[in-house]
């Protein structure tokens, strides 16, 4: 089989829960010309419920740069440097002495050095009640080769691209604006899906092209063995559509399909592919970063 070109990685805000986000993760070199950041955010950040009244567990998937992680809680709404830290050389961490009647809100970072951090991913709500940025009404589904995939969880981020050598905003041509990128990730029982997307003046996407990258993790635990697009291929893949964006509650929804692909690392040839159709995201709340 010929070689494919194809995206070697892919997002997953939870950006946060970098699906986060869903948070924060750049688009593939091969759609984005510009160069990537340095250290880059975790993926799939997620939360249990309260487990014994007081313990929350919390994990991610790192990214190849990241050597540690420092994650930050505190009560529902509170500032980015007011809460307590916790730091982790593994992605995952127990946070204890929570209470179960309160709600809290809980972030996450990569540490790629000494002088080199991420973007925070976040936030997640846990407790009785969920507040602004929490999690309430945000629904994304969709079926993978006809079966179920339902998210426990999902978050998105809007990040305004900036040039790094002129430390300016990049002008998207088809806006005449700032050029800005959506993040959307989701996951469940190990599974997690991320959708990114570059905003224009169209509310339908053709897969691939357009500025969109679609990604599927089959079992986070060995992001090598992940689906995802081929940027090259000369039939339509799919489709996505946003169906609602609230520009003032920070509110996204959508559909998408499409087909991805895992690639062998070293010929680049198709080992497996999966179909995702009948994707669905509603009210997915999303941050400025």
């Amino acid at each position: 089989m010929n070689k494919l070109k194809f995206l070697t990685a892919f997002v997953l805000i939870f950006t946060a829960f970098n699906f986060t986000s869903c948070d924060n993760e750049p688009l593939d070199s091969a759609i984005d010309p510009n160069p990537q950041p340095s250290c880059v955010a975790p993926t799939s950040f997620q939360a249990s419920n309260f487990i014994g009244g007081t313990n929350v567990n919390l994990s991610w998937v790192a990214s190849s740069e990241a050597t540690s992680w420092e994650v930050q809680y505190g009560p529902t709404g509170f500032a980015i440097g007011e809460g307590t830290s916790v730091f982790s050389d593994v992605t995952n961490v127990t946070i204890t002495g929570l209470v179960s009647t309160n709600t809290y809100h809980f972030y996450v970072r990569s540490n790629c050095s000494e002088s080199e951090v991420s973007s925070w991913i976040g936030p997640i709500s846990v407790g009785t009640s969920i507040g602004g940025g929490g999690t309430a009404n945000r629904t994304l589904r969709m079926k993978i080769d006809g079966i179920d995939f339902v998210a426990d969880n999902v978050v998105a981020t809007k990040t305004v691209n900036i040039n790094p050598v002129t430390n300016t905003p990049i002008i998207n041509p088809e806006t005449g604006q700032p050029e800005v990128m959506y993040s959307i990730a989701a996951n469940a029982n190990m599974k997690a899906i991320t959708i990114v997307f570059i905003e224009s003046n169209r509310t339908s996407y053709n897969i691939p092209g357009n500025g969109v990258n679609l990604g599927y993790i089959p079992n986070i635990t060995n992001e090598e063995e992940a689906y995802h697009i081929i940027i090259d291929s000369d039939e339509t893949l799919g489709n996505l559509t946003i169906t609602a964006n609230d520009a003032i509650n920070r509110k996204i929804s959508g559909t998408f399909n499409c087909k991805v692909f895992m690639v062998d690392p070293d010929t680049h040839e198709i080992i497996a592919t999966k179909q995702i159709t009948n994707g669905i995201f509603t009210n997915v709340t999303y941050t400025l970063q």
